[in-house]
C-alpha cells in the first residue's frame, strides 16, 4: 500500500491514492519556448511529474525552454511507470544512496540527485519539431525521459519506433530491454531449467523471453492474478514448484525473493540479481548449503552491456533485439495494464500491487 512508501496525504483520502499528497504548481522558466498560434506566438506549457520529498509527488506545470538545433521537440504520448524502481526512488533510496541516477541516462541528470528530483526513463512521443536532428516530423520515438508531457531531446537520444508496434507496446520497451539483458546475463544453454521470481513487468518479460526461446521456465510470484497473467500468453510456463535450477532471474525487488533463489539454485547454477533492493542492509542464507553449491551470483544492470558480451554486443544491437522481442511477445496484450492521465500521477504511485503491473502515465493533447 502507499503507507509502505512513507506517502503523505495533503486532503481526505481518495479510494486509490489514499495517502499520497499530489499537487499542481507553475514554474516559470528562462529561455522558454513560443510556438505560433495564427497571428502570434503563445508560450508553451508543459506538465511534468516531480518527486518532493519521499511519499510526496507533485504534478507541476512550466514553460517549454528554448529548443536547441541540435535537439527535436517531442509530444508525449505515453509514458510508463517504472513501479518497483520509482516506488523506491520516491521512498528516498535513491537519494540516500548518493550515486548518479543513471550512469547512461542524460536527462536524468550524472549527479547524485537530491529533492526535488524528477525521475521516470520510458516515453513515446512524436516528433513535432526535428530541428537539426536527422529524425522526421511526425514520427514516434522512444525517449529515457522522465515524465513531462513534452520534450527537447538529442537525436541520439531516442530510438525510432518500428511502426507495426501499438503505443503501449513501445512503452515497454525500457522493460524489454532490461529482461534482454537479464537473460543474456543468465546465458542458459540448451536445455537448462530456468526459474524467475517475480512477475512484475520485468520478471514477466523474462520469463516470456525464455519460454519464447523454448526453455523450462518455473516461475515463482506469490500473487496469482500477476502469474495467471503470464500463463495466459504461455501456458507451458509452471508456477512456484521445483528447485536444482540451472539459471535464476530474480526481478521481485524483495531480499526474501533473492533468498529463495538462493535456496532453489542447483549445484554449478547461475544467479542474476536483477533487482534493486534499497539501500538497507539484507540477510540471506550463506551457510553450509551455499558454501557448498559452487553458485554463481550476477549483479545484473541494464545500463551497460554485460563485460563478456560487449566484444560482440553493444547497446544498439540490443536495443534492436528488445524491439524484435516486443513485436514477438505483444506484452501490452498479456500485462495488465492501467491508463492514467498524468494529472492524476500521484495516485498510480499509491495504487497496491493488485490493481496493474505496468501503469501508462496518459497526456491529453
Amino acid at each position: 500500500t502507499a503507507a509502505d512508501f512513507g506517502c503523505q496525504a495533503q486532503n481526505p483520502p481518495r479510494p486509490m491514492a489514499a495517502n499520497v499528497r499530489a499537487s499542481r504548481v507553475w514554474v516559470s522558466v528562462l529561455g522558454a519556448r513560443a510556438v505560433s498560434s495564427g497571428c502570434q506566438a503563445v508560450p508553451r506549457r508543459r506538465t511534468f511529474v516531480e518527486f518532493e520529498g519521499p511519499g510526496l509527488v507533485a504534478v507541476r506545470e512550466e514553460m517549454l525552454p528554448a529548443q536547441r538545433p541540435e535537439e527535436a521537440t517531442l509530444r508525449t504520448l505515453l509514458s510508463a511507470v517504472s513501479a518497483g524502481t520509482e516506488r523506491k526512488v520516491l521512498a528516498g533510496d535513491l537519494v540516500a544512496a548518493a550515486e548518479p541516477a543513471d550512469i547512461s541516462i542524460g536527462s536524468l541528470g550524472g549527479a547524485a540527485p537530491r529533492w526535488p528530483l524528477r525521475y521516470g526513463y520510458a516515453l513515446v512521443g512524436l516528433v513535432e519539431e526535428p530541428g537539426d536532428t536527422p529524425l522526421q516530423r511526425g514520427s514516434r520515438v522512444f525517449c529515457f525521459h522522465p515524465h513531462v508531457s513534452a520534450a527537447n531531446v538529442r537525436a541520439q537520444d531516442v530510438r525510432e519506433v518500428p511502426p507495426d508496434l501499438s503505443d503501449d507496446d513501445a512503452a515497454f520497451f525500457a522493460s524489454m530491454e532490461t529482461a534482454t539483458s537479464l537473460v543474456q546475463d543468465a546465458a542458459p544453454v540448451l536445455g537448462d531449467r530456468a526459474a524467475v521470481f517475480g512477475a512484475g513487468t520485468v520478471g514477466a518479460l523474462a520469463a516470456g523471453v525464455l519460454s519464447h526461446h523454448r526453455f523450462e521456465v518455473t516461475l515463482f510470484e506469490p500473487n496469482s492474478a500477476r502469474a495467471e497473467a503470464v500463463r495466459s500468453r504461455f501456458p507451458e510456463i509452471q508456477l512456484n514448484a521445483g528447485e536444482g535450477f540451472d539459471v535464476l532471474v530474480e526481478t521481485s525487488g524483495s531480499s526474501q525473493g533473492l533468498a529463495q533463489a538462493i535456496c532453489l539454485a542447483g549445484r554449478g547454477a547461475r544467479l542474476v540479481a536483477g533487482s534493486w533492493y534499497g539501500e538497507a542492509d539484507v540477510a540471506l542464507p550463506l551457510g553450509l548449503r551455499f558454501h557448498r553449491s559452487e553458485l554463481t551470483v550476477v549483479a545484473s544492470q541494464v545500463s551497460r552491456v554485460a563485460a563478456p558480451l560487449s566484444a560482440r554486443w553493444d547497446k544498439d544491437r540490443r536495443a534492436a533485439l528488445a524491439w524484435r522481442l516486443l513485436s514477438a511477445l505483444r506484452p501490452s496484450r498479456w500485462v495488465p495494464l492501467r491508463h492514467v492521465p498524468v494529472e492524476e500521477a500521484g495516485e498510480a504511485y499509491a495504487w497496491r500491487d493488485e490493481d496493474a503491473v505496468q501503469v501508462l502515465l496518459t497526456y491529453g493533447q
